[in-house]
């Protein structure tokens, strides 16, 4: 395959992993984000909005940059992919999602989810078990201490979404949140207690 197909494809699969396509400057910083907390070594924002063709592109990307961009999204490196992107990919964008997903199944009663998303947003959460969690910290969201909520899974990239959402005595449907742009990150704060 040669450089410039294999940049193209590389730029889809990025856009499958992150969950959305970039388009503003906000974009572009949350992408850059996204990629430094995963391989925790950094891509900028106009970096990325180069590749994009967001803004001009005088000259071919960095060998540096390349090899981030396709070890953000599991390879080797920069030669790795161009040698297995056409073998392995044929155009194909799906992904399998992996360290980027925390499912309710994963998790023991006490532990601690932290998942955060763009502008400051964040939710702390007690798994209780049985899918049930119990905010214990938020951040600029509506969720509110104390609510207890209903959570299968959540994935980098997706949007937050819960369900039975008890409030005192009030139940609420259901929350969405990182609509837009989808959760950034999670953490997992395992707890010390034992399994019985």
């Amino acid at each position: 395959m040669d450089e410039y197909k294999a940049l193209e494809l590389l730029l889809k699969i990025t856009i499958k992993n992150l969950g959305f396509t970039p388009r503003t400057p906000a974009d572009f910083n949350m992408a850059s984000i996204i990629i430094r907390r995963k391989i925790e070594a950094t891509i900028s924002s106009s970096t990325l909005k180069r590749l994009w063709g967001y803004i001009g592109y005088g000259s071919k990307p960095s060998p540096n940059t390349l090899n981030r961009l396709a070890r953000y999204n599991d390879y080797i490196d920069w030669n790795s992919f161009v040698k297995n992107a056409g073998r392995n990919c044929d155009g194909d964008t799906s992904v399998y999602l992996t360290e980027s997903v925390v499912t309710a199944e994963s998790l023991s009663p006490g532990d601690v989810l932290i998942v955060e998303w763009f502008k400051d947003k964040m939710c702390e959460m007690e798994f209780l078990g049985d899918y049930r969690f119990k905010v214990t910290l938020t951040q600029n969201i509506k969720l509110r201490v104390n609510d207890v909520l209903t959570l299968h899974s959540v994935t980098v990239g997706l949007p937050l979404s819960v369900s039975m959402i008890n409030r005192g005595n009030k139940v609420i449907a259901g929350y969405i949140g990182a609509k837009s742009n989808g959760v950034l990150y999670i953490k997992i704060q395992r707890s010390n207690k034992k399994k019985k």
